[in-house]
């Protein structure tokens, strides 16, 4: 389940806060970029070329379209010049309620699906713990014991708000790049 619940960029606060561990850098962003730290590139072993290569083919597999992206590398970040920004699909990129941009620090941390699969796998595997775990349940909720119990209700909590954004991101038409 961390697997999935870490692809939720509203619940970084969360693993940052349990687990004293930073698992995406917070990226800004304005109109016509996106600024990524610099230090990324330590994180992922990679140049910015090799980068760039590994935007350019995480966001290939995921939509099928090649994207132009160009990078251009200043003292403090990346300063990403792309045709993705405002698109449905931000893979790699997580993005949380608030339109902010994240990348993980690891880059075996990101799985190539929708964000919305996450929460329909994380929703699917609570309510099987529900129906056949009863007993580990009731433990949990009788003993506060361990981390999971912060994370489920985070999660929980985050579900409504985030999921009719995914839905309506998926739904409706995309912004244009005008």
């Amino acid at each position: 389940m961390k697997d999935l619940l870490i692809q939720i960029a509203d619940l970084h606060p969360l693993f940052e806060t349990l687990n004293q561990k930073k698992e995406a850098f917070s990226l800004k962003k304005d109109k016509a970029h996106i600024l990524i730290p610099i230090d990324i590139l330590d994180s992922y072993h990679m140049t910015t070329n090799r980068f760039t290569q590994f935007l350019e083919n995480s966001i290939k597999d995921s939509s099928q379209k090649s994207r132009y992206i160009n990078i251009t590398e200043t003292k403090d970040f990346l300063k990403l010049h792309s045709n993705i920004i405002g698109r449905k699909n931000h893979s790699p990129f997580l993005k949380d309620l608030n339109n902010n941009y994240y990348l993980f620090t690891e880059r075996d941390k990101y799985l190539p699906f929708p964000e919305i699969a996450s929460h329909y796998l994380l929703l699917y595997n609570l309510s099987m713990i529900c129906r056949y775990e009863t007993e580990w349940w009731s433990d949990l909720l009788s003993t506060f014991d361990g981390k999971d119990l912060p994370f489920i209700l985070a999660f929980l909590d985050i579900v409504p708000k985030k999921s009719l954004q995914l839905f309506q991101e998926l739904l409706l038409p995309a912004p244009s790049n005008d």
